[in-house]
């Protein structure tokens, strides 16, 4: 049995703090699609910048989500495939 407390249920329990709000559970389902600029994020979602941005930097600081510049653009991407997973098993049933 392991006691190590950031293994496997650490890790896990930390992902889940992070997606612990619908929207950022809907961000990530979208991102399962592909990367995106966040205008059309936002519009697809129906949400604000100001109301975004928040949900999306929190889940850029522990690795959940990358992002790269293009010219004046940014797109973000899901930088941790298990957050797919875990998305499309818990989202899409």
């Amino acid at each position: 049995m392991n006691n190590e407390p950031d293994g496997l249920y650490g890790k896990a329990a930390k992902l889940f703090a992070v997606l612990s709000m619908p929207i950022r559970w809907r961000s990530i389902s979208e991102l399962c699609q592909g990367e995106q600029n966040p205008g059309p994020l936002l519009g697809g979602l129906g949400f604000t910048q100001a109301n975004m941005c928040p949900h999306l930097n929190s889940m850029h600081r522990p690795g959940i989500l990358a992002n790269r510049r293009q010219g004046a653009q940014m797109f973000d991407r899901i930088a941790d495939e298990s957050v797919a997973m875990a998305c499309k098993t818990v989202c899409h049933q």
